[in-house]
């Protein structure tokens, strides 16, 4: 059994859509990512086991400046997560295509 696993027990592969809470700024917002490696389980500071996954990362977050300008997109450095139980995988058929788009290499 995998010890890649979300929040509802499904086995995370890389390739996958991902779908987990951040904050930008002060705001608590949601990214989609593709899972691009699973990390080898390994101990935390407090000696606990724990699985990690690396993750081309699109952020929904939107500017609210003055120039107006969207902010949505592909980060630009790939994220390790950690606390897997706290995202889900997501069918890519309900990935939009922009998604898709910005998540291509």
């Amino acid at each position: 059994m995998s010890d890649h696993r979300d929040m509802f027990g499904r086995e995370i592969k890389v390739g996958d859509y991902i779908v987990y809470g951040a904050v930008d700024g002060r705001s608590g917002t949601l990214r989609a990512g593709q899972v691009v490696e699973l990390k080898p389980p390994t101990a935390n500071w407090r000696g606990e086991v724990e699985a990690k996954i690396k993750v081309k990362a699109w952020s929904n977050f939107r500017s609210q400046g003055w120039d107006g300008k969207e902010k949505s997109g592909r980060l630009d450095k790939n994220v390790t997560l950690g606390f897997l139980d706290r995202l889900i995988v997501v069918d890519p058929s309900t990935v939009s295509d922009k998604i898709k788009k910005d998540l291509e290499d």
